[in-house]
């Protein structure tokens, strides 16, 4: 997994993102940050015309919070209720009036709605007390954040099962993982979350790997058996995007995958986070492939017309994608090489992609809906109006 060691590109330190992590009550098992406010992905501007703002009503003064993109946070606990009845205690401006009028029963039910997560967007949050890297005293900064909640169970189900690819998809670009019970040791907990979710992670890598590497169609390729490593990281950070209605509805950046990839420090944080996987395959005879930092010079070698090397990746995607590709899948013939023809891989593609649909759609046209609840009307209309600012309305507003 990746742990933020490549410096460049870094929006957001780990010690901020543990100081917001402070301010939430017990019972977070596991956390991470991910996405643009914590890896760059794109030059900001001091006044970015996507930065969204919030009315003066807010907690904290809207004056007080720093320009930078916001920060993006989930949070996994072991009892929802439980830790949405104490946070409702500490933090009630954080919930829009229904949920906070209805109580946590209410909330626990809409976080089990969709992919299982309760989010929180554009909350100021003090993100920074005391001394910088220099020595110089700090005042407080707050930053925005957008915070989800998802409970242990269906977190694991997502990484090991992809049951809604929401946060599994997350876990497969560079994220900056927390140990919460080396950062809050006299917290209760599982002592062995952190080890548990490392292991799901192995599952959830492997899975995007192999997936990734059957979508490949070898015709589409100059050498049909070599290509760039950027290229199947760029398959990688899309897997979670194939049937999600924001993108084809224009509320994501367009370019947003490639930015994943190739924005700066991302490509060698890839190489990384899927180096054990690849040596795994490697060490199987099913990939040669060869490291490169920095630029897009790695390269992978596959052939992915053989018949035993379609099926060797075929046991290592999940069990839902199976089925739908089991058909192309060709019957081992011992001593016997079986090459697959170029037809019946675009076929094999075509359906892996259907079936990465029906995981992924449901589930975040669900996830889309809870907004207008869980955030309300007001902060769901400047967060959507901030998507389609980088997506659909880009160049326009």
């Amino acid at each position: 997994m990746s742990s933020g060691t490549v410096s460049s590109g870094i929006l957001t330190h780990r010690k901020e993102i543990e100081t917001i992590l402070s301010t939430f009550p017990p019972g977070i098992e596991f956390a991470f940050g991910y996405g643009s406010g914590v890896f760059q992905q794109q030059q900001h501007s001091s006044r970015s015309p996507q930065q969204p703002t919030l009315s003066a009503n807010s907690s904290v003064s809207v004056s007080k919070v720093e320009s930078n993109p916001m920060i993006d946070i989930i949070l996994v606990v072991s009892d929802s209720e439980l830790w949405h009845a104490k946070n409702l205690s500490l933090h009630p401006d954080h919930y829009a009036f229904i949920p906070k009028m209805l109580g946590k029963r209410f909330v626990k039910t809409v976080q089990d709605w969709g992919a299982g997560l309760y989010f929180h967007p554009m909350v100021p949050i003090v993100s920074c007390v005391g001394c910088d890297s220099e020595g110089s005293w700090r005042d407080d900064k707050s930053r925005l954040v957008k915070y989800g909640v998802i409970s242990k169970d269906r977190f694991k189900k997502d990484l090991t099962e992809w049951d809604s690819l929401y946060c599994a998809g997350r876990m497969q670009k560079p994220i900056l993982p927390l140990d919460m019970s080396l950062f809050s040791p006299s917290t209760k907990m599982d002592d062995s979350c952190f080890e548990k979710v490392m292991n799901w992670q192995e599952c959830n890598l492997r899975h995007a790997l192999s997936t990734s590497l059957l979508l490949q169609n070898p015709s589409s390729f100059r050498d049909s058996n070599s290509f760039a490593l950027s290229t199947i990281f760029q398959t990688i950070a899309g897997l979670s995007y194939i049937g999600d209605p924001r993108l084809t509805a224009g509320a994501e950046d367009p370019d947003k995958i490639r930015k994943l990839v190739h924005s700066n420090g991302q490509l060698d944080r890839f190489v990384d986070m899927f180096s054990d996987e690849l040596n795994n395959l490697q060490h199987l005879g099913v990939v040669s492939w060869n490291k490169s930092h920095g630029n897009d010079n790695g390269r992978i070698q596959i052939n992915l017309r053989d018949g035993a090397t379609r099926e060797v990746l075929y046991k290592r995607i999940p069990r839902n994608l199976q089925s739908t590709t089991r058909q192309f899948v060709p019957q081992s013939s011992k001593g016997v090489d079986i090459l697959i023809d170029d037809a019946k891989i675009g076929a094999s593609c075509k359906a892996l992609t259907m079936g990465l649909a029906r995981i992924v759609g449901p589930p975040a046209r669900i996830q889309s809906v809870k907004g207008v609840i869980t955030a309300g009307i007001y902060k769901s209309f400047v967060y959507a109006s901030a998507k389609f600012a980088k997506g659909a309305l880009r160049g326009v507003i």
